[in-house]
């Protein structure tokens, strides 16, 4: 029971970082990308120096979200994933 339990917590724990960057930020428009996309996205951003490099990114990236919501006719939720962080993330560098 307790292996079970500490998997569960393991699946958990995989599935809030494929949704999250390392600023504890969700990504934009996740469920709208293939998991490809989502490791591309994560790996650019562990490429990238500095808050400031990271925000641009991400902007970038909200833009190309939106385009492809309306594109699918998706509507997205008007602050999904903006500053939003894991428990413990501080948004700094």
């Amino acid at each position: 029971m307790k292996d079970r339990d500490q998997l569960h917590d393991q699946d958990r724990m995989r599935d809030r970082d494929r949704i999250h960057d390392q600023d504890g930020r969700a990504i934009y428009g996740y469920q709208l990308m293939t998991p490809a996309e989502r490791r591309t996205y994560m790996n650019h951003m562990r490429s990238l120096k500095t808050v400031q490099e990271r925000n641009a990114y991400r902007m970038e990236h909200r833009n190309e979200m939106q385009q492809r919501a309306r594109e699918r006719g998706v509507a997205m939720p008007p602050d999904s994933g903006q500053g939003t962080q894991r428990q413990g993330g501080d948004g700094g560098n």
